[in-house]
């Protein structure tokens, strides 16, 4: 059996905390840099305009983990949630170095919203390159929402994903990288893979559930890390927006 092999654990139906505030335009967060991985307990914790919210499940390691770069002085902010899989390595170095790759690139990218995409995609696919080259067979879903202005963009690979309330109603913002959805398996089979049941779920090669992350050495020609993204304007009827891994989505509707 293949050392990266994954059996994936859901953990149990939480209770989360209303610990989220709004995020709006005119609410500038306070802290500038955080970043958590957390071992055994659960996290909770909230400043101006944005809480976090974390618990293990079954596994013996948190291998989860989330990241906050605020600006006071400017209307502008980075928010990532990184699941990670195989081992904490690869959300340890993402939560690293994504967010600095994607920022970085923007200094250098002047123009329009769509520009700011690219930017934002090229900071995927560098983190992992990077990552890559670290020789580490574990592998990281992420949704990350980079606020500047009055817009917002918004970014996935996987199963983690971002939701936003938006006068009362839930509203999607990504869409979910699996295995078994028909676009991602003609894409890896386009590729010379294979999608596959086990376990009671697709897999690509019999393995991973989901079909886009960042690391997975051993599935990389088809796993691939190029991001989805949204961009929007933020407007006076957003509420909030929740950032969060598959954990909370498989036990919590979005309209909850």
């Amino acid at each position: 059996m293949d050392s990266c092999y994954l059996k994936r654990k859901r953990p149990p139906q939480l209770q989360i905390p209303n610990v989220l505030g709004d995020i709006r335009a005119e609410a500038d967060p306070t802290s500038k840099a955080s970043a958590t991985i957390t071992q055994n307990d659960a996290v909770r914790s909230s400043a101006k305009g944005v809480g976090v919210f974390s618990v293990k499940g079954r596994k013996k390691l948190m291998e989860d983990s989330h990241k906050i770069v605020s600006f006071p002085r400017a209307k502008k902010g980075f928010f990532g949630v990184y699941d990670g899989h195989g081992g904490s390595k690869a959300a340890e170095f993402v939560t690293e170095n994504l967010h600095s790759n994607i920022l970085e690139i923007l200094k250098t990218r002047h123009g329009s919203s769509a520009a700011k995409e690219e930017a934002i995609k090229d900071g995927y696919l560098k983190t992992d390159r990077q990552f890559l080259e670290m020789g580490i067979c574990s592998g990281v879903c992420c949704v990350t929402a980079l606020i500047e202005g009055d817009e917002i963009i918004v970014s996935n690979l996987g199963d983690c994903r971002a939701v936003l309330s938006r006068g009362g109603s839930a509203e999607v913002l990504t869409k979910d990288h699996r295995a078994g959805q028909e676009d991602e398996k003609k894409r890896i089979e386009d590729k010379g893979g294979y999608v596959e049941i086990y376990g009671g779920a697709w897999r690509v090669h019999g393995v991973l559930s989901v079909s886009r992350s960042i690391g997975d050495s051993h599935l990389k020609d088809w796993v691939v890390a190029e991001p989805e993204t949204k961009r929007m304007p933020i407007t006076s009827d957003m509420q909030y927006l929740v950032l969060a891994s598959d954990g909370l989505w498989d036990k919590v509707s979005r309209n909850r």
